[in-house]
């Protein structure tokens, strides 16, 4: 037990030791990347660092796909004609938010632990891209109903029907028409940070975003029991992965 504990210690001053090495200087700057994954879509973040004592300040763009939680997806009509797709979907959402931000060491390294636990926030414009959700509609011949072409048409709920619905169409057939909606944009998170004081930046990432928008974004088409939202939080899982110097 001793002979443990000796080697224990031993391990851990050969930590510091090699950490207080004269002549080395801490990273001050770092650049950054992360893969996010939520319940509402998925996520890519771009951050520029910059290290204080015990605060981090962060520079960045982050932009992420907002799903409506109640999106299902259905058979088509025309069975193994046709491709699954959001009955009642009009949009995709896209959220590029600029953002500003924070950085502190909950639990930095210590002489056993290489692990650091920092709590973050990131403030900034939500910059909402809404472009059309476009799908294939069955167009038919006046001469002959069951026969007829299939053409690729934004989805409008006051024309088609779940009968004339092929499928969700090609996305090198869709066009993207974008329309922009501002708002604000807040993420929260913890970062689990593996790297140890090496050069290498990598991590995993718990957070919370929230998107607030002053009017609700049309998503969905609107029904007696379904309303668009003005506000959309999503709970994320990232890895973040960068250098720093």
């Amino acid at each position: 037990m001793i002979r443990r504990l000796f080697l224990l210690c031993l391990f851990a001053w050969g930590g510091w030791a090699s950490a207080q090495m004269p002549g080395e200087q801490a990273p001050t700057r770092g650049f950054a990347t992360s893969l996010d994954a939520t319940h509402r879509g998925y996520g890519l973040s771009l951050s520029w660092l910059r290290k204080g004592a015990a605060w981090t300040w962060t520079y960045g763009v982050d932009a992420h796909l907002v799903k409506d939680l109640r999106e299902n997806l259905v058979d088509s009509f025309f069975g193994d004609q046709g491709r699954r797709y959001v009955y009642g979907k009009v949009n995709h959402l896209v959220v590029v938010q600029p953002s500003v931000g924070l950085l502190y060491d909950l639990m930095p390294r210590s002489l056993i632990n290489q692990t650091d636990l920092k709590l973050g926030v990131k403030v900034g414009p939500a910059l909402g891209v809404l472009s059309p959700y476009y799908l294939e509609i069955f167009v038919p011949n006046p001469s002959t109903p069951f026969v007829g072409n299939r053409e690729v048409e934004a989805y409008d709920p006051a024309v088609h029907t779940y009968g004339r619905i092929v499928g969700r169409a090609n996305l090198l057939s869709s066009q993207l028409d974008p329309r922009l909606r501002v708002g604000l944009s807040v993420k929260t998170y913890l970062l689990l940070d593996f790297a140890g004081g090496s050069p290498a930046i990598s991590g995993l990432q718990l957070g919370l975003n929230a998107d607030f928008f002053p009017q609700p974004v049309p998503i969905m088409a609107e029904t007696e029991d379904l309303r668009n939202r003005r506000v959309y939080l999503a709970g994320s899982l990232g890895l973040l992965l960068g250098s720093q110097w």
